[in-house]
């Protein structure tokens, strides 16, 4: 059965009803009438918004008018709080909006609960803390046509609630790729064969030359450094005055065979110097997305590798421009040039001058 979704102004009694969308199949224009009730006929705590609105099935031109008044506002802050996703509101859509605000007025438990997984159209972000829903719908052009649209919403797996602003896309080819930040997605279009970056707190859209150039937050950030050869050189010069002082002790005293063990000891420690420092290489892993920084020491003949959670720093401090994390421990910066991004993606604050 065909459906429509009407609004009605509610300051200006006089002003004529607004077809807000229409579709198809009875259930879905329920679905879409709940949505729309919660998230716009209602403020966040539960009163009256000045819009209402009401479903019209076609042909027989039967209405389904939401429950408004103060005698209803605790049931429907209970019922905004609650119904904040696509299966939510499959779930209100079963019963009329009477029925279900009678039902919850009754039934402290009404509605049930559904089991927080992730349902179909639906991403979830590598934290696993949040997902991205998306679902065809229509919304009006103008006063007499409406368009399909692809909506998609932001929540919390946890509590199933709303954490963003929901968006409404006309290109309906578009589909939620993987989550770059808790309210960034990466989208693609068929339609276009392009990327788009979609932010959920800001509905800013920017179109992508390439995926790679979007910034995402949920990939590791690697620090490398490799040793520059000022040791090894230092090193050899070391040995070489070392070895013409053991040599040179050694024949003033007329003991040559006294020479050669503290030659061997100098060659021996001069040689381990360079051959630490020269093959050196050195990385940072900071993954706040798994709570833990990893640094990574490798050389010809030294290997070491400490692992910190991101919880034992609290800042990032400058010291002689060197950043350094503190906190409950300090750990220096290998690359200089990410010491704000690094700061930035672990929620630090930033103290000193670089």
């Amino acid at each position: 059965m065909a459906w429509e979704i009407w609004s009605n102004d509610m300051f200006d009694r006089d002003a004529a009803p607004v077809r807000e969308a229409a579709g198809e199949h009875t259930k879905d224009g329920m679905a879409e009438l709940w949505r729309r009730h919660l998230t716009e006929g209602v403020d966040a705590s539960g009163i009256d918004t000045l819009t209402a609105f009401h479903l019209r099935l076609l042909p027989a031109g039967l209405n389904h008018y939401t429950p408004r008044g103060s005698q209803y506002t605790a049931v429907s802050l209970r019922l905004r709080e609650w119904a904040t996703s696509p299966a939510h509101y499959a779930i209100l859509a079963e019963f009329t909006p009477e029925d279900a605000y009678r039902h919850a007025a009754a039934d402290p438990s009404f509605p049930p609960n559904p089991q927080i997984v992730d349902p179909p159209n639906t991403v979830p972000s590598p934290c696993g803390q949040w997902r991205v829903h998306w679902w065809l719908t229509s919304t009006m052009a103008d006063s007499y046509s409406s368009i399909d649209v692809v909506a998609m919403m932001v929540e919390d797996r946890r509590t199933g609630h709303n954490a963003a602003i929901p968006r409404e896309f006309e290109d309906t080819s578009l589909r939620p790729v993987r989550f770059l930040a808790p309210r960034r997605v990466l989208l693609y279009s068929t339609e276009e064969d392009a990327y788009y970056e979609a932010r959920f707190d800001t509905a800013k859209t920017t179109k992508l030359a390439r995926p790679e150039d979007a910034i995402d937050e949920y990939v590791p950030i690697v620090l490398t450094r490799i040793q520059e050869g000022a040791a090894a050189i230092w090193g050899l010069f070391g040995t070489a005055a070392f070895l013409a002082f053991a040599g040179v002790i050694g024949l003033v005293l007329e003991h040559r065979h006294l020479a050669v063990a503290p030659a061997l000891l100098v060659v021996g420690f001069f040689l381990f110097i360079p051959l630490r420092f020269a093959t050196e290489r050195r990385r940072q892993t900071i993954d706040p997305t798994h709570g833990y920084i990893v640094d990574e020491v490798h050389s010809a003949i030294h290997h070491a590798t400490n692992q910190y959670p991101v919880t034992d720093f609290a800042r990032l401090e400058y010291r002689r421009r060197l950043p350094v994390l503190t906190g409950k421990r300090d750990l220096a910066l290998i690359d200089f040039s990410q010491a704000e991004r690094v700061a930035t993606r672990l929620g630090l604050p930033i103290t000193g001058k670089p």
